[in-house]
């Protein structure tokens, strides 16, 4: 069985929960902070300060939020490489921080109720019930 069909697609870009506050400090520590060292060993100094200034030990995220780890989530960038226009190249990523009781802050690319309900429409798959 598979969800309903919906004409609805996802956009190029939108914004989701990615990491919880540990994930996210696992991906920067174990991966991406390194990355900046290789691809752009010129500026990776400045983008690992600017990294730590907001999300480090003495930010105002308190080493990557550890310490409300239970509490939310790090939304980012989702992209959609089906999307028909091909526009995912233009993508704009921030990283932030939702409480999972709030709404996520106003942003072109963020879920709108109606871009939920769409998808979920979408990926629901409903039994095939027969009555006799």
């Amino acid at each position: 069985m598979s969800g309903r069909k919906s004409n609805w697609s996802r956009p190029p870009c939108y914004y989701a929960p990615r990491w919880s506050a540990s994930e996210f400090k696992e991906w920067w520590d174990g991966y991406a902070k390194d990355q900046a060292y290789k691809t752009d060993p010129d500026n990776a100094s400045a983008i690992v300060d600017s990294h730590d200034e907001t999300y480090g030990e003495d930010s105002q995220y308190e080493d990557h939020n550890i310490g409300r780890e239970d509490e939310g989530a790090w939304w980012t960038v989702h992209s959609n490489p089906n999307h028909p226009d091909g526009s995912t190249v233009s993508c704009e990523s921030q990283i932030f921080w939702v409480d999972h009781d709030d709404t996520p802050p106003p942003h072109p690319n963020s879920p709108t109720p109606e871009m939920l309900a769409e998808l979920a429409y979408a990926e629901v798959e409903i039994p095939d019930v027969r009555a006799d």
